[in-house]
Protein backbone atom coordinates (compact mmCIF):
# COMPACT_ATOMS: atom_id res chain seq x y z
CA UNK A 1 0.00 0.00 0.00
CA UNK A 2 1.24 3.32 -1.02
CA UNK A 3 1.07 6.38 1.17
CA UNK A 4 -0.85 9.14 -0.54
CA UNK A 5 0.42 12.63 -0.73
CA UNK A 6 -1.96 14.61 1.48
CA UNK A 7 -1.11 18.17 0.80
CA UNK A 8 -3.65 20.81 1.85
CA UNK A 9 -4.72 21.04 -1.76
CA UNK A 10 -5.56 17.39 -2.02
CA UNK A 11 -9.32 16.61 -1.59
CA UNK A 12 -8.69 13.61 0.70
CA UNK A 13 -6.82 15.87 3.14
CA UNK A 14 -9.90 17.93 3.87
CA UNK A 15 -12.08 14.85 4.09
CA UNK A 16 -9.77 13.26 6.69
CA UNK A 17 -9.37 16.51 8.59
CA UNK A 18 -13.16 17.01 8.85
CA UNK A 19 -13.66 13.40 9.95
CA UNK A 20 -10.89 13.69 12.56
CA UNK A 21 -12.34 16.95 13.87
CA UNK A 22 -15.77 15.31 14.02
CA UNK A 23 -14.36 12.46 16.10
CA UNK A 24 -12.52 14.91 18.38
CA UNK A 25 -15.66 16.99 18.92
CA UNK A 26 -17.68 13.85 19.61
CA UNK A 27 -15.08 12.56 22.09
CA UNK A 28 -14.87 15.99 23.75
CA UNK A 29 -18.64 16.20 24.07
CA UNK A 30 -18.78 12.68 25.55
CA UNK A 31 -16.01 13.55 28.02
CA UNK A 32 -17.78 16.79 28.96
CA UNK A 33 -21.03 14.88 29.52
CA UNK A 34 -19.35 12.30 31.76
CA UNK A 35 -17.62 14.98 33.84
CA UNK A 36 -20.85 16.98 34.15
CA UNK A 37 -22.77 13.84 35.13
CA UNK A 38 -20.26 12.96 37.89
CA UNK A 39 -20.22 16.51 39.23
CA UNK A 40 -24.02 16.53 39.35
CA UNK A 41 -24.07 13.19 41.16
CA UNK A 42 -21.49 14.49 43.66
CA UNK A 43 -23.58 17.63 44.29
CA UNK A 44 -26.70 15.49 44.77
CA UNK A 45 -24.85 13.20 47.20
CA UNK A 46 -23.64 16.23 49.20
CA UNK A 47 -27.15 17.72 49.23
CA UNK A 48 -28.64 14.37 50.31
CA UNK A 49 -26.11 14.13 53.13
CA UNK A 50 -26.90 17.70 54.25
CA UNK A 51 -30.63 16.94 54.15
CA UNK A 52 -30.14 13.81 56.26
CA UNK A 53 -28.04 15.79 58.74
CA UNK A 54 -30.80 18.44 58.98
CA UNK A 55 -33.43 15.74 59.55
CA UNK A 56 -31.23 14.09 62.19
CA UNK A 57 -30.70 17.44 63.93
CA UNK A 58 -34.46 18.07 63.85
CA UNK A 59 -35.18 14.64 65.34
CA UNK A 60 -32.57 15.24 68.03
CA UNK A 61 -34.19 18.59 68.85
CA UNK A 62 -37.63 16.95 69.05
CA UNK A 63 -36.20 14.32 71.38
CA UNK A 64 -34.60 17.00 73.58
CA UNK A 65 -37.95 18.81 73.77
CA UNK A 66 -39.73 15.60 74.79
CA UNK A 67 -37.09 14.83 77.42
CA UNK A 68 -37.28 18.40 78.71
CA UNK A 69 -41.09 18.19 78.95
CA UNK A 70 -40.79 14.92 80.86
CA UNK A 71 -38.16 16.46 83.15
CA UNK A 72 -40.43 19.42 83.79
CA UNK A 73 -43.34 17.13 84.65
CA UNK A 74 -41.27 14.94 86.98
CA UNK A 75 -39.48 17.88 88.62
CA UNK A 76 -42.83 19.54 89.21
CA UNK A 77 -44.22 16.39 90.80
CA UNK A 78 -41.12 15.98 92.96
CA UNK A 79 -41.21 19.63 93.98
CA UNK A 80 -44.89 19.33 94.86
CA UNK A 81 -44.25 16.20 96.95
CA UNK A 82 -41.36 17.88 98.76
CA UNK A 83 -43.39 21.02 99.43
CA UNK A 84 -46.25 18.92 100.85
CA UNK A 85 -43.79 17.07 103.08
CA UNK A 86 -42.34 20.41 104.22
CA UNK A 87 -45.77 21.87 104.91
CA UNK A 88 -46.83 18.77 106.82
CA UNK A 89 -43.66 18.96 108.92
CA UNK A 90 -44.50 22.44 110.24
CA UNK A 91 -45.31 22.60 113.92
CA UNK A 92 -49.07 22.48 114.44
CA UNK A 93 -49.79 21.51 110.83
CA UNK A 94 -53.05 19.65 110.31
CA UNK A 95 -53.52 17.21 107.43
CA UNK A 96 -55.58 18.96 104.79
CA UNK A 97 -58.66 17.15 103.59
CA UNK A 98 -59.71 17.49 99.94
CA UNK A 99 -62.44 20.01 99.15
CA UNK A 100 -65.99 18.64 99.20
CA UNK A 101 -66.54 19.36 95.50
CA UNK A 102 -63.55 17.20 94.46
CA UNK A 103 -64.32 13.53 94.07
CA UNK A 104 -62.18 11.47 96.38
CA UNK A 105 -59.61 9.49 94.51
CA UNK A 106 -56.87 7.27 95.73
CA UNK A 107 -53.73 9.36 95.80
CA UNK A 108 -50.32 8.62 97.19
CA UNK A 109 -49.08 10.34 100.26
CA UNK A 110 -46.39 12.95 99.56
CA UNK A 111 -43.78 10.63 101.04
CA UNK A 112 -44.89 7.76 98.78
CA UNK A 113 -44.91 10.10 95.77
CA UNK A 114 -41.39 11.25 96.64
CA UNK A 115 -40.06 7.71 96.99
CA UNK A 116 -41.82 6.59 93.81
CA UNK A 117 -40.15 9.42 91.91
CA UNK A 118 -36.85 8.88 93.75
CA UNK A 119 -36.56 5.21 92.78
CA UNK A 120 -38.47 5.42 89.50
CA UNK A 121 -38.78 7.86 86.64
CA UNK A 122 -36.49 10.58 88.00
CA UNK A 123 -33.55 8.19 87.77
CA UNK A 124 -33.87 8.40 83.99
CA UNK A 125 -33.99 12.16 83.43
CA UNK A 126 -32.59 13.88 86.50
CA UNK A 127 -29.53 16.08 86.27
CA UNK A 128 -26.59 15.49 88.63
CA UNK A 129 -27.64 18.47 90.77
CA UNK A 130 -31.19 17.16 91.17
CA UNK A 131 -29.86 13.67 91.85
CA UNK A 132 -27.70 15.00 94.69
CA UNK A 133 -30.62 16.98 96.10
CA UNK A 134 -32.96 13.97 95.93
CA UNK A 135 -30.33 11.77 97.58
CA UNK A 136 -29.82 14.35 100.31
CA UNK A 137 -33.53 14.49 101.03
CA UNK A 138 -33.89 10.73 100.84
CA UNK A 139 -30.97 9.92 103.11
CA UNK A 140 -31.52 12.31 106.02
CA UNK A 141 -34.43 13.72 107.93
CA UNK A 142 -34.40 17.39 106.98
CA UNK A 143 -35.81 20.26 108.95
CA UNK A 144 -38.62 22.38 107.52
CA UNK A 145 -36.18 25.07 106.39
CA UNK A 146 -33.99 22.51 104.64
CA UNK A 147 -37.01 21.04 102.87
CA UNK A 148 -38.14 24.47 101.70
CA UNK A 149 -34.60 25.27 100.55
CA UNK A 150 -34.52 21.92 98.72
CA UNK A 151 -37.74 22.77 96.87
CA UNK A 152 -36.32 26.16 95.84
CA UNK A 153 -33.07 24.55 94.67
CA UNK A 154 -34.94 22.02 92.55
CA UNK A 155 -36.83 24.79 90.79
CA UNK A 156 -33.65 26.83 90.26
CA UNK A 157 -31.74 23.88 88.79
CA UNK A 158 -33.75 24.09 85.59
CA UNK A 159 -34.49 27.79 85.72
CA UNK A 160 -38.11 27.63 86.84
Amino acid sequence: MQCKDLSPLHPDFWDLLIKALGWLVTAGAAWFGVVKYHRQRRREAIEDRKQKERELAQRAQELRVKVFEKELELYSRASEAVSKIALAARPGAQPKSPPADEPSKKTMSPEDEFWTLYWGPLCIVESPAVEKAMMALGSVRLSVCELQDFARKMMRVRGF
